[in-house]
């Protein structure tokens, strides 16, 4: 695709951006150069700008959703304790309050009354604190609102340069090559941008815990795999685990943990089938049959099991008791 002067000028700042994960400049880049070739083009979106520009999007979203992903309250909790220790120090060294005989009544009034103010301060003070926390978390909502807002925008952007790629192939009916990352037939070519493509959707749903969704992103994701790579290939096995992950948690679909447990079984499959890296595999092979153990596990008989752990744990308990009179 041929671009005009400033679309190059702005792909290469945005490329530079990009790989030094300034996402926020790459956005920028990236997003004039999308309106600029909409500009000269009659209103024409085109899909290759607009898969830099929702890859660099799904970034800064990423990367914005681990900023906020920690505990911000957790310094401001520790605080408050050391404060609520500071204020329960009594007023005397001895901790024990006196009453000395030389001071009058009206004096011993008085100090109720200031006691009382004193306390009554106080309460406004936590008051204000507690409005404070309020606000915090208020802000924290909406923090969290702009990071679901961001990996929206993302998925929308990808989805359009979807479209946009599928418009262009049609249907998925030739052969798998033999080496398709060095492919030059722009078929296979556009297949692959709608692999990357998929595979990020989904990565966006699952981050959005929108796994019905991530469910048809990556199910798409390994159709497109299928019709580019063969059975033993880390992509298909890569895709058949990605299925499994969204499908084992997409619990609008009654049928979803058996298709997640035969995805699952297909990615194992794939990986073993692909002797030229067993040794390597090994590892990875492991792991996955341990999950598919736990995942064929069924719900009651994990919960009785978890139910006598806690049972055993409350009888020690008991038998360990002193009890005295």
């Amino acid at each position: 695709m041929s671009y005009s002067t400033e679309v190059k000028k702005l792909l290469e700042e945005g490329a530079k951006s990009y790989a030094s994960k300034n996402f926020e400049v790459a956005i920028e880049n990236y997003g004039e150069a999308c309106q600029l070739y909409s500009q000269d083009h009659d209103g024409e979106e085109d899909p290759d700008l607009l898969l830099l520009y929702g890859k660099a999007l799904f970034q800064l979203a990423q990367s914005r959703n681990g900023l906020f992903g920690g505990n911000p309250d957790a310094t401001d909790d520790k605080e408050g304790e050391a404060g609520t220790d500071a204020d329960a120090k009594p007023s005397n060294a001895n901790g024990m309050f006196t009453f000395s005989e030389d001071v009058p009544l009206a004096e011993e009034e008085d100090e109720d009354e200031n006691s009382a103010k004193e306390e009554e301060e106080k309460q406004d003070e936590e008051e204000d604190e507690e409005e404070e926390g309020a606000k915090d978390e208020k802000k924290d909502t909406n923090e969290e609102e702009e990071e679901q807002s961001d990996f929206e925008v993302a998925w929308e952007i990808l989805d359009l340069a979807r479209a946009l790629f599928e418009s262009q192939i049609g249907g998925m009916t030739n052969d798998i090559p033999q080496d398709a990352n060095k492919s030059q037939d722009p078929v296979i070519q556009t297949k692959l941008k709608l692999s990357e493509i998929y595979d990020l959707l989904g990565e966006i749903s699952l981050e959005t815990e929108n796994f019905k969704q991530a469910s048809d992103d990556f199910e798409s994701l390994l159709k497109v795999r299928e019709s580019l790579y063969q059975f033993n290939s880390n992509m298909i096995s890569e895709a058949h685990y990605k299925l499994s992950l969204a499908l084992e948690f997409n619990f609008d679909d009654k049928e979803s943990k058996d298709k997640a447990i035969t995805h699952l079984k297909l990615s194992i499959e794939s990986i073993k089938q692909n002797t030229e890296n067993a040794e390597k595999n090994k590892d990875v092979v492991k792991d996955l049959e341990i999950r598919l153990e736990d995942l064929q596990k069924d719900p009651n008989e994990i919960f009785n099991q978890q139910k006598q752990e806690i049972m055993k744990g409350i009888l020690g308990e008991a038998k360990n008791q002193t009890w005295k009179d």
